[in-house]
């Protein structure tokens, strides 16, 4: 797992994306209120683009989920 800020604007990481297949957030977990953990080899859908990408991937159409 690798730790990330997701204060800073630049995360657009697909594991913290809305379109991003992972109803349960298996890739994602917090460690503060502002640091957290994903997985970066974790694979899901991109429900977006229709294909399946890493966990640490990013694309323009990056859209935050509601954590």
């Amino acid at each position: 797992m690798e730790i990330i800020d997701i204060k800073v604007n630049r995360v657009m990481k697909c594991a913290f994306c809305k379109n991003w297949y992972d109803p349960t957030n298996s890739a994602i977990k917090p460690r503060s209120s502002a640091l957290w953990e994903y997985d970066p080899r974790k694979r899901s859908r991109c429900l977006e683009r229709n294909t399946e990408t890493a966990g640490n991937y990013g694309c323009g159409k990056f859209v935050m989920k509601d954590l």
